[in-house]
């Protein structure tokens, strides 16, 4: 992984006189984009597949996980939301520059001296990176015309930093990048799009002026050319979290669903995972558009409002649903009053939600973009949260308070989930909140949508105290939600504190030392079953065959259970004395080359320790089974 100097974005942008006559921002290597030194490294990453990973992440991997969506160019804006809230920041020796300062936000130091500052921390954003305009013409303040390229090249320096402490970050595509990023060979919705939703700035940043001007949208190519290499490292058009087998939430641009005005609800769930599947086995060359069907507008998992569109909500719908995902993330979904129908009702009639943008009182400066959360069940859980999609520039109008110049002033909200061991453990992710501060400011304005129970405290059976104290109930929310008192269901738990005599102190302290321990090792639970969703990425990949096996099973669409020679034989249309050939030579293996063979919660190899301690026989001649049948070209050659 190679970090984007300073140097190289300085030299990405040049000075040029249009047929004007007027001095204009552009691309530096107009002519051959290849020369592009941050290209190149992209291009190397690219064929190494150093970024390669599942749409399908482990809760186990990070304790945290942090949402946003809509950024549409505003590099502004987003460095001032991770910058107040401590997720990056700049290394110790370097300036701390103002991104509204005048021209600071070009300064490449802003980019090239990023730090990711938690560890174990994912950040998410859930798509519409790109097009910095809206159809009234508002727009981010963006003269060069470079801030879609800069905006990528901080996410890459800052998901270089971000791995160094186990932490990573990801994007997903929205409607936005694809339809004038990936799906430009279609011209016509992808030449709407570019017209309207791309500033002239960036128009003009890609445009050749060596050449007479004609639209003839070479910009819009070319544009797509350059910035498409960043979203090769993160092609996801939707994320799925796994804990311990079992899905706990997933994130899509738009919606998995749509509802048609019949009450007909279509559920694309299936159809996108394997759509996302197929990518995930792909390599980092080329990153497809999605069919027309998942691509369709109003209808497609890019496009579709049904979430926020439908008074009622679409909560009972979701309900009947089987086996979908406990939690769905959505952005593009709007969250201010005036334009969404369900949002409005939450907003003006949930506790909570008192100082957010309801579009209709913008009166005065003191309204901020909010998440919103929908659908709770009987856990007094959110089942569907929509993203603070209002953030950029480019959504403040003239007339409003805060108008596009002073985006600063309004607060944005992050969605955040994070792991706590004290608390229950019905899902990973046991706490819910949306978080967000001001510049320049210590006061940071939290929400919390869900918190689990405190884990219970038996009274010891040898030794039975009575309990001594029972708390009051202490709401969970801070003490800007006293409108949680209000009668209607409310978002916001209590959690009672029971306390048990002289066991509680001595008991909460070896309890502790056990839920520390059982998460460093949490990771090798029922290895077999569910391999990717259970193990961290870096020790999934020390598990060599399992890998393979899980390829194989995803290239036919298999279920993850045990299979026969016999059976993989028909599977593969590999013959069954082939195969058969393989297993024995792994039997061999394993008997002449014992300490190749991994051990059986580790599954570190070349460790000299006795066999009841590794992989028996059986499993280590199948692991070489699949890793034949997956293409390793490391054995068996003779064989193909």
């Amino acid at each position: 992984m190679e970090v984007i100097t300073a140097e190289e974005i300085r030299g990405m942008a040049q000075k040029v006189t249009d047929q004007d006559g007027f001095d204009v921002w552009n691309y530096s290597y107009i002519t051959d984009p290849n020369a592009d030194p941050i290209i190149q490294k992209l291009m190397r990453e690219n064929l190494s597949n150093v970024y390669k990973r599942s749409h399908q992440i482990a809760c186990c991997e990070f304790d945290k996980v942090i949402f946003l969506s809509d950024i549409h160019a505003d590099l502004r804006k987003f460095i001032q939301i991770l910058r107040s809230m401590n997720i990056a920041g700049v290394k110790r020796d370097t300036p701390t520059l103002n991104p509204y300062n005048g021209d600071d936000i070009y300064n490449p130091i802003m980019i090239s001296d990023v730090v990711f500052n938690p560890k174990r921390t994912l950040l998410v954003i859930i798509g519409d990176l790109v097009d910095g305009e809206r159809k009234d013409g508002t727009q981010v303040d963006d003269h060069k015309g470079n801030f879609e390229y800069l905006l990528l090249c901080f996410l890459h320096n800052l998901r270089i930093s971000a791995r160094k402490k186990k932490s990573e970050v990801l994007y997903t595509i929205g409607n936005h990048d694809h339809e004038t990023i990936i799906r430009t060979d279609d011209l016509l919705p992808g030449r709407h799009m570019f017209d309207t939703y791309v500033t002239s700035e960036t128009h003009n940043f890609f445009r050749d002026y060596t050449k007479p001007l004609v639209n003839d949208y070479s910009n819009m190519r070319l544009r797509k050319k350059v910035l498409i290499n960043f979203y090769k490292l993160s092609p996801f058009y939707m994320l799925s979290f796994m804990n311990s087998g079992k899905k706990e939430m997933a994130c899509v641009h738009a919606g998995f669903h749509y509802k048609y005005n019949t009450g007909h609800l279509v559920d694309y769930t299936n159809d996108l995972e394997r759509f996302q599947n197929d990518i995930d086995l792909m390599p980092f060359t080329e990153i497809p558009k999605l069919t027309d069907e998942l691509a369709s507008e109003p209808e497609g998992v890019m496009w579709t409002r049904s979430y926020a569109d439908t008074k009622d909500g679409i909560c009972e719908d979701l309900k009947k649903i089987p086996d979908r995902y406990p939690l769905i993330i959505v952005g593009h979904c709007t969250t201010i009053g005036s334009e969404s129908l369900r949002a409005r009702e939450i907003l003006l009639t949930k506790p909570g939600y008192e100082n957010c943008d309801k579009g209709s009182d913008r009166t005065t400066t003191q309204y901020k973009g909010c998440v919103v959360a929908d659908c709770y069940n009987d856990q007094k859980a959110p089942q569907l949260i929509f993203v603070d999609t209002a953030l950029s520039a480019a959504f403040r109008k003239e007339t409003d308070p805060i108008n596009p110049s002073e985006n600063k002033k309004r607060p944005a909200q992050v969605l955040v989930l994070e792991h706590d061991p004290s608390l229950k453990q019905d899902r990973y992710y046991n706490i819910i909140s949306a978080e967000s501060s001001e510049e320049n400011s210590d006061d940071v304005d939290y929400r919390r949508f869900y918190r689990a129970d405190v884990v219970a405290v038996p009274v010891a059976a040898a030794e039975p105290v009575a309990p001594q104290v029972v708390a009051a109930a202490v709401p969970v929310d801070g003490a800007s939600n006293a409108a949680s008192a209000v009668g209607a269901p409310s978002p916001f738990n209590d959690t009672t504190n029971i306390i048990y005599g002289g066991f509680k102190s001595k008991y909460l302290k070896y309890k502790q030392k056990y839920l520390e321990l059982k998460n460093k090792i949490n990771d090798f639970a029922d290895v077999p079953i569910h391999l990717e969703e259970q193990l961290s990425s870096e020790k999934f990949n020390q598990l060599g065959g399992a890998i393979h096996r899980l390829n194989f099973f995803r290239k036919y669409n298999l279920e993850e259970k045990n299979y026969s020679l016999k059976e993989l034989s028909k599977i593969s249309k590999i013959s069954l004395s082939t195969l058969q050939k393989v297993y024995d030579r792994g039997i061999g293996a394993y008997k002449s080359n014992p300490t190749s063979v991994r051990m059986k919660r580790t599954f570190k190899k070349n460790v000299n320790a006795p066999y009841k301690m590794k992989l028996s026989k059986e499993q280590w001649a199948m692991a070489r089974v699949y890793s034949f049948l997956d293409g390793n070209p490391k054995h068996d050659i003779d064989l193909r």
